[in-house]
């Protein structure tokens, strides 16, 4: 495992993207390239325990629970990934993971020691059916929120069980509809931030699916968005974003304010190379699934602490 402190020069490197750009920040890597506990190939998502320790789901379908400094703790696959390997899961406040298994068509429901306790979905676009589930997070009262695409893109809505509550949403550009709508976020006030991937945008959602706000558009500036795979809120009310495209996290607030980026494209200590998923523990440390150099970085913010 390697800690670094970042300087502000190298800070000052991403695009212009925000104020403060040039604060510090400290970074610890875990992980690396392999199969072996620990170690990840192309891992995809991140999800913070309600206790503090981070799930990593890479893309040979294994699910890896580590503790906040990056100690390995315990592990398990997914039933089959043949056909291909689920993008996201979210965790409830009383252990079970959530895990949208995007190429089969269904939701896993795991126990806090990996095993598979229920299961909901099969292909198709009737309510409680899925074509690629992929997004999920759960609100405050435990209902499960899942996105999906190939077709069907909208946000459905079920019972901790896996009964099919209500949905919203369907494929395309006008507000409201999406287009791979890939990671789903609760922020503090109980709204639903949606990562809208392919049309480049945050759309902000209320009760029961009715539109609030839309934020961003595709670019690489400030406020603009490629590729958002991942989302988390921060502290202070923040909204964290990965980019797949433009290899950076930015900061929102509230009102969808770009505040800050960090990283940009390469393989050294505070770079990505096509991240994929974020999330955010009690302390505002950010973890960062970075695909395609294989490890997990940890980010903690000066502002943050």
């Amino acid at each position: 495992m390697q800690c670094v402190f970042l300087l502000a020069a190298f800070l000052s490197a991403p695009v212009g993207c925000g104020r403060d750009a040039e604060k510090q920040y400290e970074v610890t890597i875990w992980g690396g390239i392999g199969r072996r506990d620990g170690r990840f190939v192309h891992p995809r998502a991140v999800e913070v325990e309600h206790d503090g320790n981070v799930l990593v789901l890479d893309e040979t379908g294994r699910i890896q629970r580590f503790s906040p400094e990056g100690r390995f703790l315990a592990g398990w696959r997914l039933p089959t990934t043949q056909n291909g390997t689920a993008w996201n899961m979210a965790a409830s406040p009383d252990g079970e993971i959530f895990v949208p298994d995007t190429h089969y068509s269904r939701v896993l429901v795991y126990s806090r020691q990996g095993e598979l306790v229920r299961q909901w979905g099969e292909y198709g676009e009737s309510p409680g059916q899925f074509i690629y589930p992929v997004g999920v997070d759960l609100d405050a009262e435990g209902r499960v929120f899942v996105g999906e695409y190939g077709g069907n893109d909208r946000i459905q809505v079920f019972s901790p069980e896996g009964k099919f509550l209500y949905q919203w949403g369907a494929f395309g550009t006008e507000e409201g509809q999406f287009r791979r709508p890939g990671s789903l976020a609760f922020d503090a006030q109980g709204k639903l931030w949606v990562a809208d991937m392919a049309n480049c945008r945050l759309q902000v959602f209320g009760a029961r699916g009715k539109l609030l706000t839309t934020h961003c558009g595709p670019g690489d500036g400030p406020g603009e968005l490629r590729f958002p795979y991942g989302i988390a809120p921060g502290k202070a009310g923040k909204m964290l974003v990965v980019e797949y495209g433009n290899n950076r996290i930015q900061i929102f607030d509230q009102a969808g304010g770009s505040l800050r980026c960090i990283g940009g494209p390469g393989r050294s200590v505070g770079e990505f190379a096509a991240p994929r998923g974020i999330d955010v523990d009690a302390e505002g440390r950010v973890f960062v699934a970075d695909w395609d150099n294989h490890r997990v970085q940890c980010i903690k913010l000066s502002q943050e602490r």
